[in-house]
């Protein structure tokens, strides 16, 4: 991309620009400091000692010093002090420091994991550029500013959260982390500079806490994010953000109450609704199964606190973008399906949906293209709208509802694309059924023979879904 080489360049001249070290006023240890303040005894430190720099695998920047018989406090980081130190795999930067100098560990290539200080306020520009092997960076609360192009390349990255004192993000902040997949911004955010997220192709979760949309530079995210990302915000915020440019790009747009959680159990997490009738819904997928899972069987109840809880609703977003994601059943007991939540599951060929299912929200499983087959055992259509299966290919996926409901399907906003719905009998239990003298031949819905038994009772093995039993269509219910 032409910005991204023209970023580059202009990092490049920064660094040559600000590889000129500033004379030391004193040496002491590993390290060689100026002073700031004869009046209030504060020092920066400048560089290491010519013995360590480059070598040294682990610094521990003490937090005063003594020169002359006093004590000064170090407050400040230098520009550039640490840039290329290839073997640092560990620094402590200590609670007196309020301020990290340009370029200060640029291309550490070691550096694995970092805490920034409470006292830090500003994060200097390409203060830890191509630092390729870091995963791990914990920012200090009262940080207010990060400079341009601070974590550029740092392409270990998988999450970052931005604290609320954060006014604004420079140019390049985060531009070619590769493996950012999360991004939290506090409630004080109120700019982004250009191409600050260029290049992070694999952001799947952006989560804003300020109600007032953040002016955004240029190129900010890769086009492709605004599809394939969730943007969460606050709940009264949405509409606002849904108007604002660049913001109202993202195809998914939740507040942020629909990500949180109360508990994690198996594969899932899980919101309470109700303590008294002992219901939750399910947020989304563990964090480690999230976007890579292939087959999806929600329970009917999770236990926790030593109490039984019925899945009622699949939340919002829960299953956003599981890309590898190729069946999923709901039990009988969930009676709502939140917006987006199976949204650009394009791998999902196959859904079945139990009996007491009653609403879906907008988008529900919408840019699914790959699904081919749909299984309601509700006699009634589920109250949806026309966007539900947007970029579903209609004429190759099949509607499958209880015998005698066909019409109603027919008629129902959401439901009335199908080109083909197919009535199907339902066992009652799953254990009553017609046999010939010769037992049961059950195919599956590609044709594939599955069972073959002597009794009936031998469907109770089945997992929940349409079957053709000895040549008739049937819902196997759970």
């Amino acid at each position: 991309m032409k910005n991204m080489k023209r970023s580059v360049i202009i990092l490049s001249a920064a660094l040559l620009w600000s590889s000129i070290l500033p004379a030391a006023d004193f040496e002491v240890g590993d390290f060689c400091y100026n002073i700031l303040s004869s009046e209030d005894f504060t020092v920066e430190v400048v560089k290491t000692v010519k013995d360590h720099a480059g070598f040294v695998s682990q610094l521990s920047i003490p937090e005063s010093v003594e020169y002359n018989g006093e004590a000064y406090r170090v407050i400040a980081i230098g520009d550039r002090i640490f840039s290329e130190c290839t073997s640092l795999t560990s620094v402590t930067i200590p609670g007196s420091v309020t301020t990290l100098g340009d370029s200060a560990f640029w291309n550490c290539t070691g550096l694995t994991a970092l805490t920034i200080p409470e006292n830090v306020v500003t994060i200097g520009n390409s203060v830890f550029s191509g630092c390729e092997n870091l995963m791990s960076v914990i920012i200090g609360d009262s940080v207010a500013a990060i400079g341009n192009f601070a974590f550029f390349h740092c392409r270990s990255l998988t999450t970052i959260t931005i604290p609320d004192k954060v006014v604004s993000l420079g140019n390049g902040a985060f531009s070619n982390c590769e493996g950012l997949q999360s991004v939290i911004f506090g409630e004080s955010l109120a700019s982004i500079g250009s191409e600050a997220f260029s290049e992070c192709s694999g952001l799947k979760w952006i989560t804003v806490y300020n109600s007032v949309p953040a002016e955004l530079g240029s190129f900010i995210f890769e086009s492709g994010v605004y599809s394939t990302c969730s943007l969460y915000v606050p709940a009264d915020a949405k509409e606002q953000y849904a108007k604002t440019k660049t913001w109202k790009k993202f195809r998914t747009i939740l507040p942020i109450e629909a990500a949180a959680y109360d508990f994690e159990s198996g594969d899932f997490c899980y919101k309470i609704l109700s303590s008294e009738r002992l219901t939750v819904e399910v947020v989304k997928t563990a964090r480690k199964y999230a976007g890579f899972v292939s087959l999806l069987s929600i329970p009917e109840s999770v236990e926790y606190g030593g109490k039984k809880y019925g899945i009622a609703t699949i939340g919002a977003g829960a299953f956003f973008n599981c890309t590898e994601l190729t069946s999923v059943t709901i039990p009988e007991n969930v009676t709502t399906i939140g917006e987006k939540a199976f949204f650009n599951c394009k791998a999902l060929q196959s859904i079945v949906l139990g009996d007491s299912i009653s609403a879906i929200g907008s988008e529900a499983f919408s840019e699914c293209s790959g699904l081919q087959s749909v299984t309601v055992h509700n006699p009634v259509p589920a109250r949806a709208d026309a966007t539900i299966f947007y970029g579903v290919e209609y004429a190759n996926c099949t509607l499958y509802v209880p015998a005698g409901a066909v019409a109603a399907y027919q008629a129902a906003e959401g439901w009335n694309a199908f080109e083909t719905i197919v009535p199907v009998e339902e066992p009652d239990a799953v254990t009553e059924t017609k046999q010939d003298a010769e037992g049961i031949t059950v195919y599956n819905l590609q044709g594939v023979l599955v069972l073959e038994a002597d009794d009936a009772a031998a469907l109770g093995t089945l997992s929940a879904g349409a079957y053709i039993v000895n040549g008739k269509t049937m819902i196997i219910a759970r």
